[in-house]
């Protein structure tokens, strides 16, 4: 998502697959898990800039004008990690899922590539 923001990647859509086994503990670090997801669940992420609101060259402040909407089986859940809310500011985001995150250099050492 950062990288669609600051311009360096011009993806609209990336599409993932993944088990329900996989599912569950995405939704347990997102403070969403209900029930196990069942066969066919799916998690979406979806980016949103703010109306109207253009980059300008040099303006490293561009994720304050983005936020993030989570939807569990195409609805969309309120995160606990954001007060709550459904649309949660990029920063905001990043900074509650970021204890969670690997960084490139620990996935390389840690899966041996």
């Amino acid at each position: 998502m950062r990288n669609k923001i600051t311009g360096t990647v011009a993806t609209k859509l990336a599409i993932f697959s993944a088990h329900e086994v996989s599912l569950a503990p995405l939704q347990v670090i997102l403070g969403i898990y209900k029930y196990y997801p069942p066969m066919g669940s799916s998690m979406c992420f979806e980016l949103y800039k703010e109306k109207g609101w253009t980059a300008k060259e040099g303006n490293n402040d561009a994720v304050k004008h983005y936020t993030v909407r989570v939807l569990r089986d195409r609805e969309p859940v309120a995160l606990p990690a954001c007060g709550g809310k459904v649309f949660c500011p990029f920063e905001e985001f990043v900074g509650a899922m970021s204890r969670f995150a690997v960084d490139n250099h620990t996935y390389e050492l840690e899966c041996q590539l």
